[in-house]
């Protein structure tokens, strides 16, 4: 028996791939907006920059398997790694960051937890078999 999947894989990697930016565009907004920004959260949003950036750019080279699945694995960890720290941010005070502390009703950071939580979501239904991804060797096409 086969497995029923939706058949836009360019449509579910474009919407994936869309949530990733908007949590990069998100953090260069962070990065530029922030008036007084300790050197670890300049650290913290680049590497999430970059690597939403590199995750996009993975899931679109059709080379072989491996690297697509490695772009989509690449931007279910950072995903995770900031729904993890960013409710931990928002209960602890950080260091330079104690403003935050019990700040829940911030834009910026509400809408980079939306577009984290639409990445996993779209990830997840790839994994399931729910949706097709580009890159995987179907021979389906938008």
């Amino acid at each position: 028996m086969t497995s029923i999947a939706f058949n836009l894989p360019r449509t579910v990697t474009l919407a994936a791939d869309a949530a990733l930016l908007g949590l990069a565009g998100l953090h260069a907004y962070m990065l530029v907006a922030a008036v007084h920004r300790p050197g670890y959260l300049v650290v913290y949003c680049g590497v999430m920059i970059i690597g939403c950036v590199v995750a996009v750019g993975a899931t679109w080279i059709d080379v072989d398997d491996i690297v697509p699945a490695a772009g989509w694995v690449a931007g279910a960890i950072l995903c995770m790694a900031f729904m993890i720290g960013y409710p931990i941010s928002r209960m602890v005070s950080l260091p330079g960051l104690s403003a935050l502390t019990g700040r829940w009703d911030l834009a910026p950071g509400n809408l980079a937890l939306a577009c984290a939580v639409a990445f996993l979501g779209l990830y997840l239904t790839v994994l399931f078999g729910v949706n097709v991804a580009f890159g995987q060797r179907r021979g389906w096409y938008d």
